[in-house]
C-alpha cells in the first residue's frame, strides 16, 4: 500500500486502534491501511483470536499453566502397537536458547494457528513424505495434507477522514 501512496498502520500495535479523536486533534494515529488475516466478530465488532477464544475461557483450571514468553518448537510422539499420539513439546525462549520437554498426561493441544500449526507439525514430522525428506526432517507420521489447502481470509481496512459522519459499526 505504500507503493500506492497510502500510509500503512501495524494492526497489532496501540496506535492501530481507532479512535475517532484522532481525527478530531489532527494526531492521525489511527489512519492508514493494513492487511489482516482475523476474524472480527459482527455483534461487538472486537477481533477473535486463539487468546479470547480458547484461553480466557479456562486460564482458571488449576491444571493449566502458561508459560509466558515461550515457542514451541517441536511436538514429542510416542508410538506403541502401531499408534502414534503426541505426549508433549519442546520449547524454548528465543532460537538460540536450550530446548526445554514438557510431556501432557493426557492429552497435546495444539493451536499455533493457520500457519503456525501445519509448520509445527511438519518440523515435528508429521506431513508429506516427500516435503519432510526434502526438509531433512524424519517422518513420524505420512499425512499428505498437512500444509495443503491454506485458506486464510485476510480483511483489508483502509481508514480515512471523511468530510461528514458516513457509518460505525453497527451492532446487532
Amino acid at each position: 500500500m505504500n507503493a500506492l501512496g497510502h500510509p500503512t498502520v501495524d494492526p497489532n500495535g496501540a496506535s492501530s486502534r481507532f479512535d475517532p479523536a484522532d481525527l478530531a486533534d489532527g494526531t492521525d494515529a489511527s489512519r492508514g491501511t493494513f492487511v489482516s488475516p482475523v476474524f472480527v466478530k459482527p455483534s461487538t465488532a472486537s477481533r477473535s483470536y486463539a487468546r479470547n477464544a480458547y484461553l480466557d475461557p479456562i486460564v482458571a483450571r488449576p491444571n493449566l499453566a502458561v508459560l509466558v514468553g515461550q515457542q514451541v518448537t517441536k511436538v514429542l510422539f510416542e508410538s506403541a502397537k502401531g499408534q502414534t499420539r503426541a505426549v508433549g513439546v519442546t520449547y524454548a525462549n528465543s532460537s538460540t536458547a536450550p530446548t526445554f520437554a514438557i510431556t501432557a498426561t493426557n492429552e497435546v493441544i495444539l493451536s499455533a494457528g493457520v500457519i503456525g500449526t501445519p509448520q509445527l507439525l511438519e518440523l515435528s514430522g508429521v506431513g508429506a513424505a516427500s516435503v519432510l525428506r526434502a526438509a531433512g526432517v524424519p517422518q513420524v507420521v505420512d499425512l499428505p495434507s498437512v500444509g495443503e489447502n491454506l485458506q486464510v481470509r485476510a480483511k483489508s481496512i483502509c481508514a480515512c477522514v471523511a468530510s461528514r459522519a458516513l457509518c460505525c459499526y453497527r451492532r446487532y
